[in-house]
């Protein structure tokens, strides 16, 4: 009988160091490769049960291998796969620095293949052993099991009494990653206090783990009663876990374990629902619901199909033109991003966006809109058109990406488009994760002649900061801040915010305007441009192609 190979992960950009250690290591090994970190990530998370050991590059684009040791250090999933550095650079400074974020061990370039060969032999031989002694491990900072260990006990639970119902549950303390930067390693104070109440508090025949450093897990016989009481019991749980370590908790439930499915599946779904209630201020509790699935289930779909859609060309940019609110002139347009899939449709963006940003998709996609876009302008310039400036979306993760700025700068200089025919649009999201190479990019950017747009003003609370932070040129007021015109409070609110725009010689943009009345008051209020239905929907390119035709910016 054959025996499997062992499966090692090989991320290096650089595709003549892959084919050397592909061929050092396809004989004994099953190989998956990646050229940069984010498809590396991508592999680990889909292979993680399969992956044995992680060759590691360090300086590669889009995310580069410090990124990486940092994504795999904090998942519970992966932490346990053993990484080996390959790198040229012998300096102590990088080696203790990789030791920190949780390297094993370095494999030097040029490669030796014996050294290469032993290492990696004594590393995943080791790595089993450590496995072995996983499945009996308590955590040293809570004395629950290790989250590694509460699957084979969980397992072994529900293999032994076929006849029990099971709820599966995860608590969370809200704000401990700010509680933590605050009081240091104070704030474990709170994680050791839930989890001995936790396990003081748990029926028998139950099994508790830490999950992943505020949140445990535990797997209980299903409560006797009907649901409403059940709810109040986790309420009272919840209530009673608060008052011991004054933290605010929230859990995530999933009654009925289902023993026909992977005990991990389901763990992702109690996640999901925890997930779903952090930023809902009045709940705690949330139980996992068909609704709840069937979104796990479309992201799982997206996540498995968006590469393939990115390649075979089912995304395509629309562009909802702008208009001046004075006299109706076409002055711009903004390019949107929509997934036509062969078989499913349309697929809305608040329903893809959202998994493309958890697993860094984004950026793979921001770009792309943007060469299109590029590709667009150069076409109706060439076609002798008067084109007008387009704006198109980033996300914040984008700028996360060490070469972001000439991944924007590369395809303006191919298509020779003029600079000031591209806008950026950013979010105040980005001022979470506002770091100084950001700002520097949107400077940098700025100077060059894109001009920046705020987008979504007025759906935050740091909406005046961003307007002094952010180097922008334009604020785009968001819709749903426009459609409560109707309340005299609302159209106050706007005066001041116009007033506070031209104060700092900002020009704004008023979205989802769909009536005349709207028009007139936007107008009134002077807000430099319209963008929604009033004038047009979002259209395919060949469609706004034959709008610039029919209209004029001169």
């Amino acid at each position: 009988m054959t025996q499997t190979k062992p499966s090692l992960l090989i991320v290096e950009d650089n595709e003549l160091n892959r084919d050397i250690l592909k061929e050092i290591l396809q004989n004994e090994y099953r190989l998956f490769l990646a050229e940069n970190g984010m498809e590396g990530l991508r592999l680990l998370r889909q292979h993680s049960a399969d992956i044995g050991l992680i060759l590691l590059d360090l300086e590669m684009p889009i995310m580069n291998g410090y990124d990486v040791l940092k994504a795999v250090r904090l998942d519970p999933e992966l932490i346990r796969i053993p990484i080996v550095i390959i790198t040229a650079n012998d300096s102590i400074e990088e080696e203790v620095r990789c030791l920190k974020l949780g390297a094993r061990d370095f494999i030097r370039k040029p490669f030796n293949s014996t050294v290469a060969k032993l290492r990696i032999k004594s590393l995943i031989n080791m790595q089993k052993s450590v496995d072995t002694l996983s499945k009996v491990e308590i955590d040293a900072e809570t004395d629950v099991y290790t989250f590694s260990a509460f699957l084979y006990y969980a397992k072994e639970l529900l293999r032994n009494n076929p006849r029990t119902s099971y709820t599966l549950s995860i608590t969370h303390i809200k704000g401990f990653r700010g509680m933590r930067s605050l009081l240091g390693e104070e704030a474990m104070e709170y994680v050791k206090k839930e989890a001995a109440f936790l396990r003081d508090c748990m029926p028998a025949g139950s099994v508790c783990g830490r999950f992943f450093l505020e949140r445990f897990i535990v797997l209980s016989p299903m409560l006797p009663y009907g649901k409403e009481d059940r709810m109040e019991i986790y309420k009272d749980l919840s209530r009673k876990i608060s008052a011991n370590t004054n933290a605010k908790i929230k859990i995530g439930v999933l009654e009925n374990v289902d023993r026909e499915k992977d005990l991990t599946s389901l763990i992702e779904q109690a996640n999901a629902a925890l997930n779903s209630i952090q930023d809902l201020y009045h709940t705690d509790i949330c139980f996992v619901e068909p609704d709840l699935i069937k979104q796990l289930e479309n992201r799982y779909q997206i996540e498995r199909e968006m590469d393939n859609a990115l390649k075979q060309g089912q995304f395509k940019i629309y562009f909802q033109p702008k208009h001046r609110s004075d006299d109706g002139m076409l002055i711009g347009a903004e390019a949107l991003l929509r997934w036509i899939h062969p078989e499913l449709g349309f697929i809305s963006p608040a329903v893809f966006i959202p998994v493309f940003e958890q697993t860094g998709f984004i950026v793979d996609v921001d770009i792309y809109a943007w060469e299109e876009v590029c590709r667009c302008q150069r076409k109706w310039t060439d076609d002798g058109l008067n084109v007008v400036p387009i704006s198109v979306n980033t996300s914040r993760f984008d700028y996360t990406v060490g070469d972001f700025h000439e991944k924007l700068l590369e395809p303006i200089a191919r298509h020779g488009v003029p600079n000031n025919l591209l806008h950026i649009e950013v979010t105040e999201s980005l001022l979470a994760e506002l770091t100084k190479e950001a700002l520097a990019t949107l400077h940098s950017l700025r100077d060059k002649g894109i001009k920046i747009e705020l987008d979504d003003f007025g759906t935050g609370y740091s909406s005046p900061q961003a307007l002094v932070e952010l180097p922008i040129d334009i604020v785009k007021l968001d819709m749903s801040f426009v459609r409560k015109l109707d309340d005299p409070r609302e159209q106050q609110l706007m005066k001041g915010c116009v007033f506070l725009f031209k104060s700092l010689n900002l020009e704004s943009v008023a979205e989802g305007v769909e009536t005349e009345e709207t028009r007139r008051m936007i107008a009134d209020f002077g807000i430099d441009c319209i963008q929604g239905y009033y004038f047009s929907k979002p259209l395919p390119a060949e469609e706004f192609e034959e709008y610039l035709r029919c209209h004029s910016w001169c």
